[in-house]
C-alpha cells in the first residue's frame, strides 16, 4: 500500500526498494512471504510469522528538513523500517497482550 499515493494498493516490481522521493509503504503480509524485503541492496528485512506487515519510510528532502531527528541533508542515508499489524490490526481485550518480532540483517 503506497501511502504517499493516497493509499493505493500496488505490486512491488523492483528487486530492491530504492528511494527516489518520499516513500511510505506498507508491504502487506510480508511476514508470511518467504522473500525478504531488500532495501538499497544492503538491508534485508525478514519479519516473523507473528507480524503480518512491514512499513518502509523515507521522508525525503522537504520533510527531513522539518525534522530535527533526521536533518535536512541526511535523507539519502535514512530509512525507517518497522513491522506491524497494519492491514489486520490485532484486537485485544482489556488485560490481554500481544508480542511481535522482526529480524533485520545488514548485507
Amino acid at each position: 500500500m503506497d501511502k504517499v499515493d493516497g493509499g493505493k494498493s500496488k505490486t512491488e516490481t523492483n528487486e530492491f526498494v530504492e528511494f527516489t522521493g518520499e516513500t511510505d509503504r506498507v508491504y502487506k503480509d510480508a511476514g508470511k512471504n518467504s522473500n525478504p524485503i531488500v532495501i538499497n541492496n544492503h538491508l534485508q528485512v525478514i519479519s516473523s510469522s507473528t507480524v503480518s506487515d512491514i512499513v518502509v519510510w523515507n521522508p525525503w528532502q522537504e520533510k527531513a528538513k522539518a525534522s530535527a531527528d533526521i536533518g535536512e541533508h541526511n535523507y539519502p542515508k535514512y530509512v525507517c523500517v518497522e513491522v506491524g499489524r497494519v492491514s489486520e490490526p490485532v484486537k485485544l481485550d482489556q488485560g490481554q497482550s500481544w508480542q511481535g518480532s522482526q529480524q533485520i540483517t545488514v548485507l
